[in-house]
């Protein structure tokens, strides 16, 4: 086989594009899966991982750091090369993870990987910290593609990225997913409604249309990889507002004044400004709640009976009219 290019990369492996060079079917193009070696990792061996990686006060970036790693180095552990490409890749800042975050509790623990979240010492705000181990697994291209997809709303959010090419790890600062997995929710309810399992589908679906059109392919798609934001798709607060936007009574609704002093509607204007576009958020949902309140308290329009009338007046074809009552 001739191996033309690689087509995916998975847990324990890498699918290649190869084309048969001998035999009856010589020339034909096959997909072929390179397995490694992989042995399941043992409890002490996470949490010697998982201290490790909170010890790790190591420079990442700085000249002190890449003084300290030669070529041998490089060639003899694959981890620090790794490290080394991911820190040339435009966006990874260069710094110590520690410096700017306070390690907390662990979120989860996966093949090559532990999740952790992690307060912003700066701002408080709590997000969520991947640390990657790189002699493992080399995480270059999942760190490319969610900081070329970072924006789409239903990708998870990539913040920051740190590297440590003294011990070989990558830090990948994201949105803290406080919703959970799919997988447990399904667990937990037994079954979804065709509405809210329709609503999961479509936006799978179209969040795996968008990847393909930009020729990322998943190949890792399950329940437990795919998370909620948060345990509700609407907080109490909101709930609240729509419930008084929406009484009968014209005496008893919110104005829009009320509506624009209400709680969940002033508190979007005191969001973290690190998101992109957060500052204006506030104007956007000021003209929503207003576009809202016009549409509601609008006079319902006459209905048109231009149509109705013709069609009432309208002679069917084939069918004469009535002329005397003996016709009856």
């Amino acid at each position: 086989f001739e191996l033309l290019k690689v087509l995916g990369q998975g847990s324990f492996g890498k699918v290649f594009l190869v084309r048969k060079l001998t035999g009856h079917d010589a020339g034909t193009l096959y997909a072929m899966k390179v397995l490694r070696k992989a042995t399941l990792k043992q409890t002490e061996q996470q949490a010697g991982d998982a201290a490790a990686a909170a010890s790790d006060t190591a420079p990442a970036g700085g000249a002190a750091a890449t003084a300290g790693v030669d070529a041998a180095a490089s060639a003899v552990n694959p981890g620090v090369r790794a490290a080394k490409n991911v820190s040339r890749l435009p966006g990874v800042r260069p710094g110590e993870f520690l410096q700017d975050y306070e390690l907390k509790e662990q979120l989860g623990v996966g093949s090559f990987a532990i999740c952790h979240r992690c307060v912003h010492r700066a701002t408080g705000a709590s997000f969520a910290v991947k640390i990657i181990d790189c002699s493992k697994r080399d995480p270059q291209e999942e760190v490319e593609i969610l900081l070329r997809f970072s924006e789409h709303p239903n990708i998870v959010s990539l913040r920051d990225v740190y590297t440590s090419v003294s011990t070989g790890r990558v830090y990948l600062v994201m949105e803290l997913l406080r919703g959970g997995e799919l997988l447990d929710r399904i667990l937990r309810q037994k079954f979804f409604s065709e509405r809210e399992a329709s609503a999961v589908i479509e936006v799978v679906c179209r969040t795996l249309a968008f990847l393909h059109k930009n020729g990322v392919v998943h190949r890792d798609l399950k329940p437990s990889n795919l998370v909620y934001a948060s345990d509700d798709w609407a907080p109490e607060s909101l709930r609240d507002l729509v419930r008084r936007m929406l009484l009968v009574d014209p005496t008893q609704r919110v104005t829009a004044a009320q509506a624009l002093q209400h709680t969940w509607v002033a508190s979007r204007a005191v969001l973290p400004l690190y998101r992109l576009a957060v500052h204006q958020e506030a104007g956007q949902m000021r003209g929503a709640m207003r576009a809202t309140f016009a549409a509601v308290n609008k006079p319902p329009p006459l209905p048109a009976l231009q149509s109705v009338a013709a069609s009432g007046l309208a002679k069917r074809r084939g069918k004469q009219l009535l002329k005397v009552s003996t016709e009856v």
